[in-house]
């Protein structure tokens, strides 16, 4: 199994993100002194900049919102999904392996697109239980993900604060994900989901069959998946922390 991090830095992707990012920073570093406070949604993210060289005292974190208008009890209809874009950095290849090596016939349903839809097509050439959905619509989306058992978000390289994982929580629904990035600061390991290591297919797997297997362990995920987006994904806990924060700023001017 290839380490994460190095496929990251090899691809073409990674390089020119990093490039870009330190590229973004020089610039910044300009006009730093201007900004009396900078605003991440992440910690993760506020931790880079930290390491560039800026003071963490003028950072402060502030997720986005989401307010879920679905109804408190779900139907779930026994597959699993992934939404997202299909590239390289997203680890689908990584899930595809791990649904193959399950001993299980669920269900796993793919929906996006991307520069890696023929190759991991073909990689999933085959395999019944695994279904390319192409890309959905925001509104049948939202229908697929709420009939979902749990989502999957399988990144290899950083992530910084996935609106899917966002959306799969404010939904009820548990996520299995990878621990990099700003993900672990949204999934709380056997509270609203589970956490895997990034690029492991046999975790991926073997933490997706628990989730089949134990249906009351996975509603009860669900069930403070809800309860914790409602209190740190909330407009209405968003716009309190954003008055505070333009008052900080105001008051430092």
């Amino acid at each position: 199994m290839q380490a994460p991090i190095s496929r990251c830095k090899k691809s073409s992707f990674s390089a020119s993100f990093i490039a870009a990012l330190e590229s973004s920073i020089h610039r910044a570093k300009s006009i730093a002194e201007m900004a009396d406070i900078f605003i991440s949604p992440s910690e993760f993210l506020i931790e880079k900049f930290v390491e560039a060289g800026y003071d963490r005292s003028r950072f402060e974190k502030l997720s986005y919102f989401i307010d879920s208008t679905m109804e408190e009890n779900r139907k779930t209809l026994g597959y699993a999904l992934y939404a997202g874009r299909l590239s390289m950095e997203k680890g689908v290849d990584v899930l595809i392996r791990a649904w193959q090596d399950m001993s299980s016939t669920r269900r796993l349903l793919i929906a996006g697109t991307g520069p890696e839809e023929f190759a991991l097509r073909e990689a999933a050439k085959g395999f019944t239980n695994i279904e390319f959905l192409g890309f959905v619509e925001p509104e049948k989306l939202s229908e697929i993900r709420r009939g979902a058992e749990f989502t999957i978000i399988p990144s290899i390289c950083w992530d910084n604060f996935p609106i899917s994982v966002m959306e799969s929580l404010a939904d009820g629904v548990p996520v299995l994900g990878s621990n990099i990035g700003g993900i672990p600061e949204m999934v709380e390991d056997g509270v609203n989901g589970l956490l895997f290591e990034p690029g492991n297919s046999e975790e991926l797997a073997r933490k997706a069959q628990k989730f089949f297997e134990n249906p009351e362990f996975l509603e009860n995920l669900g069930i403070q998946a809800r309860e914790i987006a409602r209190e740190k994904f909330s407009s209405k806990n968003h716009l309190e922390k954003l008055i505070s924060i333009y008052k900080k700023a105001k008051n430092s001017a």
